[in-house]
């Protein structure tokens, strides 16, 4: 999501949702169980970015124009407050919304494996 132009880009840009600046907070919402990613602007969907994603390794990217100025970004998944509600149905990607694990017990020491 390329905040000069609001175009998404997966090799080349298309149409997609608002320009944003300084000051904006751009929302990303990620469901691997549909293949589905969602930015926000400022708490307002741009819209299904796109669908069909699949694999171990997605990386949602955000930029702003590659201008001379210095860019600095903010990642937040959930160690402090959202700006904004999150969407429904997703949660902050962080430890205490994980399930807790299941360690099973065995007899089996390591000498005998």
């Amino acid at each position: 999501y390329y905040g000069l132009n609001g175009q998404k880009y997966n090799s080349t840009g298309v149409t997609y949702g608002a320009t944003f600046a300084t000051n904006d907070v751009i929302g990303v919402a990620l469901d691997m169980d549909a293949g589905t990613i969602t930015f926000y602007k400022n708490g307002v969907s741009q819209g299904q970015a796109f669908n069909n994603l699949s694999g171990n390794v997605v990386l949602p990217f955000v930029m702003d124009d590659l201008g001379a100025t210095a860019k600095a970004f903010t990642g937040n998944f959930g160690q402090r407050p959202f700006a904004y509600t999150a969407p429904s149905g997703f949660k902050a990607l962080c430890t205490q919304n994980l399930p807790t694990p299941t360690i099973g017990t065995s007899s089996t020491t390591l000498a005998e494996l």
